[in-house]
């Protein structure tokens, strides 16, 4: 089964996403760019509460129906079709079919109540033409190439019965069962052990080089950005602070909260494992000028006023900071 779609890339342009509050409607996401090739791992870091998952859950066009957040502002394309402007009728063709997400917690996203296989199957039979017998066989075929071992026996289980590594092959499969041109995986490995963690990692890169799809992953995990993405884009405060090819930016950041990171990541080196000090500000009160600036070692006074725009630093490469390349800032070798 095929649907013989060409390879599609996506261009995020401008997205602005608010959520209720007490005080009532806050800006949480704040003018993200993001550019996904076909057959690229583009990985999106940053602390809890940068804006990572509403920034996916805004790709995926799942605030249009959420009472308590909305896309206010931006562009989201694909094939030429910028995906915000849809109606909800329209949108439910593209998800699940040409853009598929898989979340943390795989036992939270599957259905107790139903079997594997008919999990699986359910999306195709939604998305495409095809008979129930058809849509079986191929959920068999997606167990096996996501490595779920006597797949035609173990398709007829129940969620329950698998482990957390394989509810998250199945929810991989289920991602994959319409060959999307996007895949958005929102921090997959959280829940996992390191052994479980470095075979879901490896199995979505040998899927990539499969279907030639371009694929958003989340995390919180530099090591991870560094062993599986092509390119990669740091999240503050809701904001982008940088982004480029990810051995350019693990090598020779050009922010100082890219720098944080890495300098926070454990490691073999002989210096002192460091942090960064404070925390994220709240999204009702952000500061003024450079958000990152009040957890800042460089900062300058003039980080204070204004608000400090993204530039390039070479080609394809962008960082929000007035002292880009002015900065000696330690990268990872």
């Amino acid at each position: 089964m095929s649907t013989s779609r060409p390879p599609e890339e996506l261009r995020v342009s401008g997205l602005q996403v608010e959520v209720a509050t007490r005080r009532g409607w806050t800006p949480i996401v704040q003018g993200v760019d993001l550019h996904v090739q076909a057959g690229e791992i583009h990985g999106i870091v940053g602390e809890s509460g940068s804006g990572k998952s509403l920034t996916a859950l805004a790709i995926m066009g799942l605030l249009q129906s959420e009472s308590h957040a909305r896309v206010t502002g931006g562009t989201v394309e694909m094939g030429g079709t910028d995906l915000l402007s849809l109606s909800r009728r329209k949108l439910r063709r593209w998800q699940g079919n040409r853009l598929a997400m898989v979340f943390q917690e795989p036992m939270t996203s599957l259905n107790p109540a139903f079997t594997i296989g008919d999990q699986i199957a359910e999306t195709m039979r939604y998305h495409l033409e095809v008979s129930r017998a058809e849509a079986w066989e191929r959920a068999v075929e997606l167990l096996n190439e996501v490595g779920i071992p006597d797949a035609r026996t173990h398709a007829r289980d129940y969620p329950h019965q698998y482990s957390g590594g394989m509810r998250q092959r199945v929810m991989l499969a289920i991602a994959l069962a319409c060959e999307p041109s996007l895949l958005i995986a929102d921090e997959p490995t959280t829940a996992l052990d390191v052994t479980v963690q470095a075979q879901i990692l490896e199995l979505i890169s040998s899927l990539v080089e499969r279907h030639e799809m371009g694929v958003i992953f989340i995390t919180h995990d530099l090591a991870v950005v560094a062993s599986v993405c092509d390119r990669v884009t740091v999240m503050y405060a809701g904001q982008v602070v940088e982004s480029g090819r990810v051995s350019e930016v693990i090598g020779s950041p050009q922010h100082p909260y890219t720098a944080g990171l890495l300098a926070s990541v454990p490691g073999t080196r002989e210096a002192p494992l460091s942090w960064i000090r404070g925390a994220p500000p709240l999204p009702n009160d952000m500061p003024d000028g450079c958000r990152f600036h009040p957890r800042c070692e460089h900062a300058l006074p003039e980080c204070r006023a204004g608000d400090i725009p993204l530039v390039a630093v070479g080609s394809g490469r962008v960082s929000r900071c007035i002292l880009t390349q002015g900065l000696d800032l330690k990268g990872r070798k």
